[in-house]
């Protein structure tokens, strides 16, 4: 359904995972959508899709996270915050991803933001959106 969105307009996508370092199948679908990129761009012209490795230190290291839940970082005190001595790593880490894919409403900003997790709960595929997505 998402692909069906592709028109004359271009869309910008990114698809994130390894917000925890530990849930390897969203690192595994970044390197598939990679290794179909090409294809991707001639099927979808205005279809820009990026992958974004959220927490690669914790994925290295096998580890939820580092220092801190890199979730819990994207909140608007957080991002403002610019105290570097009591950064964490995942506050570091969610300033850059918030500058890299555009804050909340900026026109350069991503249109869809696709966060690939994992769980043990037996749930199936779930799609889980908020007040932003026009689908909610």
């Amino acid at each position: 359904a998402l692909l069906q969105l592709a028109d004359s307009v271009g869309h910008r996508v990114v698809v994130v995972g390894a917000t925890h370092g530990n849930e390897y199948s969203g690192a595994y679908v970044l390197k598939q959508l990679a290794s179909k990129n090409a294809k991707l761009a001639t099927s979808f012209p205005s279809l820009a899709v990026e992958t974004l490795v959220a927490n690669p230190r914790a994925l290295r290291a096998n580890r939820r996270f580092i220092d801190d839940d890199l979730n819990r970082q994207f909140t608007a005190n957080r991002l403002l915050a610019r105290d570097a001595a009591e950064d964490c790593y995942e506050a570091r880490r969610a300033r850059e991803i918030d500058k890299q894919l555009g804050p909340k409403g900026e026109h350069a900003s991503a249109e869809w933001c696709i966060d690939l997790h994992t769980t043990t709960a037996n749930m199936g595929c779930t799609l889980i959106v908020n007040s932003y997505c026009r689908l909610a």
